[in-house]
C-alpha cells in the first residue's frame, strides 16, 4: 500500500517535472543529502530548509520568483513590488483602493491575523526574515507604508499603500487605454533549466491591469506540472540510495491565490457569481478581487465570464486537440472543471521536512459557503498535510530518473492515501505582468508582454471598443 500511495505523489512532481539525467539528479543530490541512519531518523533534518521557507514566503512577494535561489542569505535581489516611486527610488507603491485592503495585503505579506484598517502600527520581525513594520497613514496622502529592513533587498525601504487619487494619477493602464489582457487570458512562456532542458509554462491573468480600478499591473497564476528544476528539491537516504522528491520555491501570494479561485467560480457559473455580487455590495465586509470597487462591476458581468467560458471550452482553438480547460487543469469537461472550482485545492510555499518519516506539504482549499465573506469560492482552509512515508525499501524501485515525462498528461497531484481524498492538488505560483516579462519590465499594459506568447486572448476574439474605454460586454460570442 505505501508502494503504491507514495508512488503517485513523488511520480507526479517527478516525472512531470523535466527530462532529469542521472547525472543531474545525483549533483542536486550533493547539494541536498541530509542525514538519517534508520527509522525515525529517516528525514533529512533540513533545519536550513525551515528557514529558507520562512524567507521566501514574505520576500517572493516583493521580489522576482525567477530570482528564487537556495543561496538566498548572500543574494542580492531587486524589488518587483508595484511601481517605484517618482520621488524615491527606495520606495515602492502599491496601487490599494481601501485602507481596509492595504491592512489586509500586509497581513497576508507576513502571514499574521491581528493588523486591519483601525490598527494604527505593527512591526513583524523574524531573524531569518527581516523586519517590517505597518504604519496607518491618516493625512490622506496614502492609506498605510511599511518601513522594510531586509538585507537581501537592499534597494527597498518603504512600500506605500495608496489609490491614484491620494498621490498621482498614474495607477491605472498607460495614458488610460484599454488593457492588452482580461481576466482569464492565457499566455506560454518557455524557460531553460540548469541542464538544458526547456518546458513550457502556462500562465493565466487572475487580475488584470484596469484603468478604472487604478491597477497599473496585471497578475499571473500558474497552476500546472512540469516544474521548472529549480522548484523541485531532491534528497537521498544514503544508506540505501533511495531519492525523494518535493517541489519547493514555489512562493506564498494568498490574494492572487484567492484572486484565481474567485475568477474559476465567475467562469464556471458566470449568473451566479455575478448576481451574488450584485446582491452583497452594500454589506459590510463583502469584497470580490479583493479590492474592486462595486461601481466597476459592469466591466465584468455576466456576459463577459460567459464569453471568456465558452472560449476556455473550444476544442482545439487555443491548443492543439483540447481546449483550456484540459490543457491547465486536466478537466476537459465543464461538468469535470465545475467540480474542481467548487472544491478547489492548492499547493503553496514548498515542503517541509524537519526530521523523521513524514514530509509536509501546504495547501489552501476554496469552496463556497453560506457566509458574506465566503461566497463566490471566498471560503478558505489552510491546513498543513503530514504524512509518513517510511519504508523506503518500497519506494526506491518507484524513483525512476529515467522514466519519460512525455507519458505524463495529468498537471496535479492526486494521491488519496497522502492528502485523504481523491481531489487533484495543483501546484500554484504567482508573477505579476513584469515578472513574466523577458525584459523584467512592463511598462505599456496596453501591449504584450515581452517574452510571452497569447494563447488565448480575450480582445484576440472580441472587438475593443472604437473609443479605446473599457466597455460593458453586451453580446455572447459562441
Amino acid at each position: 500500500m505505501m508502494k503504491k500511495n507514495f508512488y503517485f505523489l513523488l511520480m507526479a512532481v517527478l516525472v512531470c517535472g523535466l527530462s532529469l539525467s542521472v547525472t543531474s539528479c545525483k549533483d542536486d543530490d550533493k547539494d541536498n543529502n541530509g542525514g538519517g541512519e534508520s527509522g525515525e531518523n529517516l528525514g533529512p533534518q533540513n533545519e536550513q530548509n525551515e528557514a529558507s521557507l520562512k524567507f521566501w514566503s514574505v520576500v517572493d512577494q516583493l521580489v522576482d520568483m525567477d530570482e528564487y535561489t537556495e543561496d538566498y542569505q548572500n543574494a542580492k535581489l531587486t524589488p518587483a513590488i508595484g511601481f517605484e516611486d517618482p520621488n524615491n527610488a527606495q520606495a515602492r507603491i502599491v496601487y490599494t483602493n481601501s485602507a481596509e485592503a492595504a491592512a489586509e495585503r500586509f497581513a497576508n505579506l507576513v502571514g499574521v491575523s491581528d493588523v486591519d484598517e483601525n490598527t494604527t502600527s505593527r512591526t513583524w520581525s523574524d531573524p531569518d526574515v527581516g523586519t517590517l513594520t505597518y504604519t496607518k497613514v491618516t493625512d490622506g496622502t496614502a492609506w498605510a507604508t511599511v518601513d522594510v529592513k531586509i538585507k537581501q533587498v537592499p534597494q527597498l525601504e518603504k512600500i506605500i499603500y495608496r489609490e491614484p487619487s491620494q498621490g498621482d494619477e498614474n495607477g491605472g493602464v498607460s495614458g488610460g487605454k484599454i488593457a492588452y489582457y482580461r481576466f482569464g487570458d492565457v499566455v506560454s512562456r518557455e524557460v531553460e533549466n540548469k541542464n538544458g532542458s526547456i518546458i513550457t509554462e502556462y500562465w493565466i491573468c487572475v487580475r488584470p491591469a484596469f484603468n478604472p480600478e487604478g491597477k497599473g499591473d496585471s497578475h499571473w497564476v500558474n497552476v500546472g506540472l512540469p516544474l521548472q528544476q529549480k522548484n523541485l528539491w531532491y534528497w537521498t537516504y544514503k544508506p540505501f540510495e533511495y531519492t525523494y522528491v518535493l517541489p519547493t520555491g514555489l512562493g506564498e501570494d494568498k490574494e492572487h491565490m484567492q484572486n484565481l479561485a474567485e475568477m474559476l467560480y465567475a467562469i464556471a457559473n458566470p449568473d451566479t457569481w455575478y448576481n451574488t455580487v450584485k446582491a452583497n455590495l452594500d454589506k459590510k465586509k463583502f469584497k470580490f478581487f479583493h479590492d474592486f470597487k462595486g461601481k466597476n462591476l459592469d466591466y465584468h458581468n455576466q456576459k463577459f465570464w460567459q464569453n471568456v467560458q465558452n472560449a476556455w471550452k473550444k476544442e482545439g482553438k487555443f491548443v492543439s486537440g483540447e481546449n483550456l480547460m484540459g490543457k491547465l487543469f486536466g478537466k476537459p469537461e465543464l461538468n469535470d472543471f465545475s467540480e474542481i472550482v467548487g472544491n478547489l485545492y492548492l499547493l503553496y510555499k514548498g515542503y517541509s521536512w524537519k526530521t523523521g518519516t513524514a514530509p509536509t506539504l501546504f495547501q489552501a482549499h476554496y469552496e463556497s459557503g453560506a457566509a458574506v465573506t465566503e461566497v463566490n469560492n471566498h471560503l478558505v482552509k489552510y491546513t498543513e498535510v503530514k504524512k509518513s512515508v517510511y519504508n523506503p525499501k518500497d519506494i526506491v524501485s518507484y524513483i525512476d530518473l529515467n522514466f519519460n515525462p512525455k507519458t505524463v498528461v495529468l498537471p496535479f497531484y492526486q494521491n488519496s492515501a497522502f492528502f485523504g481524498d481523491k481531489n487533484p492538488r495543483y501546484v500554484v505560483r504567482v508573477a505579476t505582468g513584469a515578472k513574466l516579462s523577458s525584459t523584467g519590465k512592463y511598462p505599456d499594459n496596453a501591449k504584450a508582454i515581452p517574452g510571452v506568447t497569447d494563447v488565448y486572448r480575450y480582445y484576440r476574439d472580441v472587438e475593443k471598443p472604437a473609443d479605446g474605454k473599457p466597455e460593458k460586454t453586451e453580446n455572447i460570442i459562441d
